[in-house]
């Protein structure tokens, strides 16, 4: 399921034609150069700086002196630290994102791409909206040129709604989420301070690419789709954002990485060899009263989905692993914003599709709706799915709304409405996917056994 203000997104580009008179930005931090990809008529900078080189656990700092002279944008900045590059690339030989480039990794790692209409951003007055987007990859791997924001651009120009679209780089692991009661308050979670450093650079160097600051939405999947709930649950005072795309990625989620984690890059030999970088069953031995475990094991004795013939325990276990950890957190994040003295506008969309080759038994998993954007994945048979959600995200980045044909998610006395996202099926939808399941694991003392409070 994922929920728009609070509608996810990302970046890699093809080679271009770089020439020495490329297109020319001027930011706060200095002047950059950048290429002209002719074929797809996108003009690109990469390996732009938004802060200065960080120093470890320690929040980033602002570039005190620019460099004077004109800067290359021509390639990517190093990748942040992180697990090697086959560590959940792939569920049964199906991968479930694009390569991981895994190289040039280096501390000094804060850098963003863009990527915008070229013959849009020298014309006068134009002032376009941008799409930032967050990078997933459980906080521990990943790059923001992991992925391809060109085909979205392009068809952002063909509606007639043109966007920017810009990826980031963050700190990863315990370089940018070191938890311990000995690191300093302003130490904490840096990688999540490095993405809001990253807002407020765009926000402030809008123009420089002809867009606008106050029409900025941001936008991830998996960990950055968590870290959108994040920004909106603690905002940043200069407000660097407008709107929001989430998608299966929730703030409820214990997303810490584990302690292992510097170990992991030394002995890591296969995904099974080593823990996972989060579980909601991790700590909750004894923490659970034997009512609940009752009511659980009631809740989800005849799974409604048979991913897995005469295997009831894998479908018991997919059934209550979505709800836990996507479906009935985001239940009760749209039910929060959406009532009360927030009254905030959102949309949310429920992803059947399964995505192609890919085995029955993984239904539509976790990042599935991805192929269906045209960002990285290996691409698609249909496109009709496909256009149909690259618009659904550049009307949202354009009007904050998806559209007319998808209503708002406003619960009232009933269940509320979600949009149906299935190939030749896309349809508003009364949103009661195993609602009952989902009610028990938002009760309060439901949540407090399975320590949703810390």
């Amino acid at each position: 399921m994922l929920t728009l203000a609070v509608l996810s997104l990302y970046l890699l580009f093809t080679s271009v034609d770089a020439s020495p008179d490329g297109p020319i930005i001027n930011t706060t931090f200095g002047s950059y150069i950048g290429a002209s990809d002719t074929a797809n008529a996108i003009d690109t900078f990469f390996g732009i700086r938004f802060t200065s080189p960080p120093a470890r656990f320690t929040p980033a700092i602002p570039i005190a002196n620019p460099p004077s002279g004109l800067q290359s944008a021509l390639a990517f900045g190093s990748d942040c630290p992180q697990l090697p590059g086959t560590f959940i690339s792939a569920i049964a030989g199906i991968p479930v994102g694009p390569p991981l480039r895994g190289a040039n990794q280096s501390e000094d790692c804060l850098f963003l791409n863009v990527s915008l209409f070229g013959a849009l951003r020298t014309s006068a007055g134009d002032k376009l909206p941008i799409l930032i987007y967050i990078h997933g990859g459980a906080y521990s791997i990943c790059s923001g040129p992991e992925w391809n924001g060109t085909s979205l651009v392009q068809r952002s120009v063909a509606m007639g709604k043109p966007i920017i679209f810009v990826t980031i780089n963050y700190r990863l692991g315990a370089l940018g989420f070191l938890g311990s009661a000995q690191v300093p308050p302003g130490s904490l979670n840096v990688g999540l301070q490095d993405q809001r450093t990253a807002l407020r650079f765009i926000q402030d160097n809008a123009e420089s690419v002809g867009g606008d600051g106050s029409r900025i939405t941001i936008s991830g999947e998996s960990a950055g789709g968590a870290s959108v709930h994040m920004h909106y649950l603690y905002p940043d005072s200069q407000r660097t954002f407008r709107g929001g795309i989430s998608s299966s990625g929730t703030s409820l989620v214990l997303n810490t990485p584990a302690y292992l984690w510097p170990l992991a890059l030394t002995t890591y030999q296969a995904p099974r060899d080593i823990l996972p970088l989060w579980s909601p069953f991790k700590g909750l031995q004894g923490s659970l009263t034997q009512a609940t475990l009752d009511k659980l094991l009631d809740l989800y004795a005849h799974p409604r989905d048979n991913l897995v013939l005469n295997s009831s325990l894998y479908n018991r276990a997919a059934q209550f692993t979505t709800d836990y950890e996507m479906l009935a957190p985001e239940r009760l994040f749209l039910r929060t914003v959406s009532k009360g003295q927030r009254e905030q506008d959102v949309w949310a969309y429920e992803f059947q599709q399964h995505a192609p080759d890919a085995p029955d038994f993984l239904g539509a998993f976790h990042m599935s709706d991805l192929y269906y954007l045209d960002i990285g994945f290996a691409s698609v048979p249909s496109r009709t799915l496909q256009s149909q959600m690259q618009d659904f995200y550049i009307s949202f980045t354009n009007d904050l709304n998806p559209g007319a044909s998808w209503p708002k998610y406003t619960e009232g006395t009933g269940s509320g409405v979600v949009m149906q996202l299935l190939d030749g099926d896309v349809e508003p939808i009364a949103d009661t996917l195993r609602l009952e399941q989902t009610e028990f694991l938002n009760q309060v003392d439901v949540m407090k056994e399975f320590r949703r409070f810390g």
